[in-house]
């Protein structure tokens, strides 16, 4: 059995649901399955609450493993990729890099000493193809395409619910300004005027910032709008296949390939998605999901009004998603990395 360490926010004790935890625990969870390794948490939650733990945590996962995964943020680039960049050097450490997020190539630009941290590493696993391409562009050439994944079973056909009347919306992410919310509410009040046609429920963690507004336009659109609370990870497809669409009309800048798209593909569910960078890798358009352009955010309401036109599109559409829900699974993405664990170089 080998000694494998996975530095990564675990969480402590406290659950966390936003995509970093839980990328690291779906990996974590995913390969001790395997049984092929002894796995050594290294937990950079500890970072703002016990950081001699985390030091000592490091330590030991570095002498003990000669194989590491890393995934962390910015601010744990900072302090990882030196550290982990020596270890290869002098104790031949092999480190693959699981990238978070969408921004590596910016930030690798930005830190140009970077590069040839992260070019020493054995592999930078990168969620999107175009971020593949950027960083080969900077002469980081050991970046691959690896997609993030669930542990999740996208539903059968048969489990697909029909399109319901009024037409159901929700949106699955934090709940905060710039993942769009107060527009998804905004765009159903403005469809809602005359009758409702369409309900909206909101789902995830709400951002300490923006509870003051979130609560004002939950109050006054109660008719049709609903907060639904935290959902476990595990029960997301459960939950998501009794709307009938899923609103993403987010301009967070750090957008990457976000999880979110992931549990409404295997629940059948088409996204309302404002376009972002990768977008495109993710959502087609008109075949699993709308997209609109960044700068034009009224199309929003005009997507969910085509939509609540046509029906039997949007159940088309239900089917397509399942099919794209596939290829994000621990199924589909497991011997991957298995495979890259392996490699020889």
């Amino acid at each position: 059995m080998q000694h494998l360490a996975i530095i990564g926010h675990f969480g402590g004790k406290e659950k966390f649901c936003d995509g970093q935890t839980l990328k690291t625990l779906a990996l974590f969870q995913a390969l001790n399955d395997t049984a092929l390794f002894k796995i050594h948490k290294v937990d950079t939650y500890y970072n703002k609450t016990n950081k001699w733990k985390l030091f000592c945590d490091t330590l030991s996962g570095l002498f003990m493993c000669r194989k590491v995964i890393v995934l962390v943020s910015k601010n744990g680039m900072k302090m990882y990729f030196p550290l982990l960049y020596w270890s290869h050097k002098i104790l031949r450490t092999q480190v693959f890099h699981y990238v978070i997020g969408g921004t590596l190539a910016s930030e690798v630009q930005a830190h140009p000493k970077w590069k040839k941290y992260i070019s020493a590493f054995e592999g930078n696993w990168v969620e999107s193809r175009l971020v593949v391409e950027k960083l080969r562009a900077q002469g980081v050439n050991n970046a691959c395409y690896v997609p993030n994944f669930k542990q999740l079973s996208p539903l059968r056909e048969e489990e697909l619910s029909p399109v319901h009347t009024p037409m159901r919306f929700c949106t699955f992410s934090r709940v905060m300004k710039e993942k769009g919310i107060s527009d998804a509410i905004n765009a159903l009040a403005t469809v809602n005027r005359e009758e409702t046609v369409a309900t909206l429920t909101v789902y995830g963690p709400v951002a300490k910032e923006y509870e003051e507004e979130f609560g004002a336009l939950c109050k006054r659109y109660a008719s049709f709008c609903t907060y639904g609370g935290v959902i476990d990870a595990e029960k997301s497809v459960s939950v998501l296949k009794n709307y009938d669409l899923l609103l993403f009309p987010t301009y967070w800048y750090g957008e990457g390939m976000p999880g979110t798209m992931i549990d409404a593909f295997c629940a059948g569910l088409p996204i309302v998605a404002r376009w972002w960078p990768y977008c495109d890798e993710m959502i087609t358009h008109l075949q699993t999901g709308f997209v609109y352009p960044f700068d034009r955010p009224e199309q929003l309401e005009q997507w969910v009004r085509y939509a609540l036109s046509h029906p039997q599109e949007v159940y088309a559409m239900k089917k397509a998603c399942l099919a794209a829900g596939a290829s994000y699974t621990q199924a589909c993405v497991l011997p991957q990395i298995l495979a890259l664990l392996q490699e020889k170089k």
